[in-house]
């Protein structure tokens, strides 16, 4: 009996160890599969951290590119504003790769679509390429930039409001001509530009002051007096103005290249700019420690772009300007020192000088024209700087598939 009971021990044992067995086994493949579980979620967690660690990277970049288009687009709209109908805004994106060799820089656009689109239109009716009008119907210097990035076919989308500001550039109206002496063969012609609007206000008198008035030939409503008691050259010049002036033609060079003014030390180099076509429109601003002399026969300047020349020189310098033919002149004439005006050319605007003006060789032609509108243009043409409006920046992801 006891044998027996001991073979029945000895089974049932067993039969509990196998028991065992198969619950170990059993734990073991759940713990396996909660593993394989967990292995799967970090795989999948991992995989969706990754592209969204790349989607981040795409819009981050997009973001960037479309954000330098909108920084590009407001330079360019600096060097050259939009203000007729047919005008655009010139933007190359080929330009803002051109120093990255395509093994650095790859083109970052999967498709045939350009990774960066810049264009300009303006905040009234119809949203016209340039600077339409404003509220009371005339331009108020405001347009739209947009700038839209494709990099990685992911592409964004940004919109601001910009507006320009300008060079606090002020002439003063109804000065024809401002010099300590005028000394002339005969006398130096003066009068208003019959294509000219009046100053403002209507009927105030245009003036040529000199301390020798009588060598001047006052014509068409222009008074030959000598200046108010008080009254100098650098009333009218004063030394921020030509801090102003220098500035403008300093800072000339642009990140696209253009030219918004120019600085020059050699009056060779500016003889040369002064006459070419890329004058118009330009202040040229010439610094020489001794007398300055140009000559030409090129119109410089026009009635819509005219120039402002400031010769810097010591005041005791002779400088010659010796324009003939058709080489009017339109704009302001600004001189420190002596000038000699030679040849059978006009200058239509202003003319400062703080010594004496020496005219030679003219003709029938009246030497001095004031215009009114020149100085007015000059006073509102040289951008400082295109700024985003406040509140104005609005941000778009597009989908591939309407861009």
């Amino acid at each position: 009996m006891r044998a027996l009971a001991h073979i029945r021990s000895r089974g049932a044992s067993r039969s509990c160890l196998s028991n065992q067995d198969g619950a170990i086994m059993i734990i073991v493949m759940m713990l396996l599969l909660v593993l394989l579980a967990l292995g799967g979620a970090i795989i999948a967690l991992t995989n969706s951290s990754r592209m969204g660690t790349q989607t981040e990277r795409r819009g981050v970049k997009a973001f960037s590119v479309a954000e330098a288009g909108i920084d590009v687009g407001m330079v360019s709209l600096r060097d050259a504003w939009p203000a007729e109908e047919g005008d655009l805004l010139d933007v190359d994106p080929s330009d803002l790769r051109a120093e990255f060799p395509s093994t650095v820089f790859p083109d970052p656009s999967r498709s045939a679509t350009p990774f960066l689109q810049v264009t300009s239109y303006d905040n009234s009716e119809g949203s016209p390429s340039y600077d339409a009008s404003g509220p009371n119907g005339v331009p108020d210097g405001r347009m739209y930039v947009e700038s839209i990035a494709n990099v990685d076919d992911y592409r964004y989308r940004i919109r601001a409001l910009v507006e320009r500001h300008f060079w606090e550039i002020k002439f003063p109206p109804g000065i024809a001509v401002f010099s300590d002496t005028v000394d002339a063969v005969g006398a130096t012609k003066m009068r208003v530009d019959s294509e000219n609007p009046r100053p403002v206000p209507p009927g105030s008198p245009v003036f040529a002051y000199s301390s020798n008035p009588v060598k001047t030939k006052p014509m068409n409503d222009v008074t030959a007096s000598s200046p108010p008691e008080g009254t100098t050259f650098d009333t009218f010049i004063s030394d921020q103005l030509l801090k102003s002036l220098r500035g403008i033609a300093a800072s000339g060079i642009t990140a696209t290249g253009a030219v918004q003014g120019t600085y020059f030390e050699n009056p060779s180099a500016a003889e040369t700019f002064l006459f070419s076509s890329q004058a118009r429109g330009k202040i040229v601003y010439v610094k020489s420690n001794s007398a300055v002399s140009f000559a030409g026969n090129t119109q410089i300047g026009s009635r819509d772009q005219p120039v402002v020349l400031v010769l810097d020189t010591p005041v005791t310098a002779e400088n010659a300007l010796d324009f003939r033919g058709t080489a009017d002149f339109y704009g302001v004439l600004i001189v420190r020192g002596h000038v000699d005006m030679r040849g059978t050319s006009s200058f239509y605007g202003s003319v400062y000088v703080s010594g004496t003006i020496d005219s030679h060789g003219y003709g029938a032609s009246p030497e001095v024209i004031y215009n009114q509108q020149l100085i007015s243009n000059i006073n509102r043409q040289h951008v400082f700087s295109v700024n985003i409006v406040p509140n104005t920046w609005e941000e778009y992801t597009i989908p591939p598939d309407q861009l």
